[in-house]
């Protein structure tokens, strides 16, 4: 496999329970992050990283394949490298093979699009590079609200 995206998603969220799930302009959160990776050139495999049954459905009903993580590794003090990595293993011992390059994805990110994943890999491969980290400074704070119907509502940003 040349390519795979791993989108890790716990699902004891404190501060905004259900976060990854939660509806976003129609979808849930997860499943942006989910198409952005589908629709990238490079990414053949899209795996979403969850300790949740709900958040793996959720999931693997926008197309995105299912890595169960232990217990220990979704707590609040467990590292994303530490997800990534049993990812990887579990990918690995089913495929047979590991990936070449890994696009590490936050769904927390929601506002992102494959062209910009085909950008940054692109740059990635023309330069060389052993890594690539892509960020943005927004132009202003967006402030959201939880209804409580479930879902976000932005405060100030007409999405």
């Amino acid at each position: 496999m040349k390519a795979c995206a791993i989108i890790p998603a716990r699902g004891g969220s404190k501060a905004v329970p259900g976060k990854n799930i939660i509806d976003f302009c129609g979808h849930p959160l997860i499943a942006w992050t989910i198409a952005a990776a589908r629709n990238t050139r490079a990414i053949e495999a899209v795996y979403v990283s969850t300790d949740s049954d709900q958040i793996a459905s959720v999931s693997e009903k926008y197309g995105a394949q299912i890595v169960f993580r232990p217990a220990e590794l979704a707590t609040d003090s467990a590292s994303s490298e530490s997800a990534l990595l049993h990812a990887l293993d579990e990918i690995s011992e089913v495929t047979g093979s590991d990936p070449e390059h890994l696009f590490f994805l936050q769904a927390t990110s929601p506002l992102r699009c494959a062209g910009e994943l085909d950008a940054a890999y692109d740059k990635f491969l023309r330069a060389n590079l052993d890594s690539l980290f892509c960020a943005a400074e927004p132009e202003d704070q967006l402030i959201w609200i939880k209804r409580k119907t479930g879902s976000l509502e932005s405060l100030n940003y007409d999405f």
